[in-house]
């Protein structure tokens, strides 16, 4: 995959997005899961061109997550380090 170059402002609005929607699908808001869904039943449906890799079924949104979690700590690896080194509980968790 070629790499691209962006500017110090479109990286923080790409994180920032990214960080709301993996925000909202870990707190399962149904308005966000609905819209990853869709959007991404038309990514997988080549609506907005050809992709490379599609999910097998578009509406499992539980997949989306570690890959968004893998990209955040590619585009912040400082916030990625400090967050392994202390234990977060999961929302089920006490």
């Amino acid at each position: 995959m070629p790499s691209i170059e962006i500017t110090s402002k479109e990286m923080f609005v790409a994180e920032l997005a990214l960080r709301i929607v993996l925000c909202d699908l870990l707190n399962q808001e149904q308005f966000m899961v609905d819209t990853v869904t869709a959007v991404a039943h038309n990514v997988s449906t080549d609506t907005f061109g050809a992709k490379e890799w599609k999910p097998e079924n578009s509406d499992d949104w539980n997949q989306y997550v570690q890959p968004m979690r893998d990209l955040i700590a590619k585009l912040d690896p400082e916030c990625a380090r400090a967050l392994l080194n202390e234990q977060i509980p999961k929302k089920d968790e006490p």
